[in-house]
């Protein structure tokens, strides 16, 4: 994939950040990229402070999944605080 525009991007946090339900499906499926950190945190905190329902599913237990790369804890800190407070269910699928 390429490089996308600041336009873009935009259209696609208020796409995703305003839909009635939100499900991030497989959430532990791909390794987290620094981009994933910073969109993962960017959607669950406007969802959260919107008061609009997340679900997400993962194959590791809620508090196994590597939410930010292993070298990054203040990312994935950060990423727990608001997905685990923030109108947002963790679902373990097998």
């Amino acid at each position: 994939m390429g490089e996308i525009s600041d336009k873009e991007r935009n259209e696609f946090y208020h796409a995703v950040c305003g839909v009635a339900l939100l499900i991030l499906d497989a959430l532990d499926a791909e390794e987290p990229s620094g981009w994933s950190q910073e969109a993962l945190l960017t959607i669950l905190t406007a969802r959260g402070d919107a008061g609009l329902p997340t679900i997400v599913t993962a194959e590791a237990a809620p508090d196994d999944v590597l939410l930010a790369r292993e070298d990054e804890p203040e990312a994935e800190a950060a990423i727990r605080a608001v997905m685990f407070t923030k109108n947002t269910v963790v679902m373990e699928v097998k």
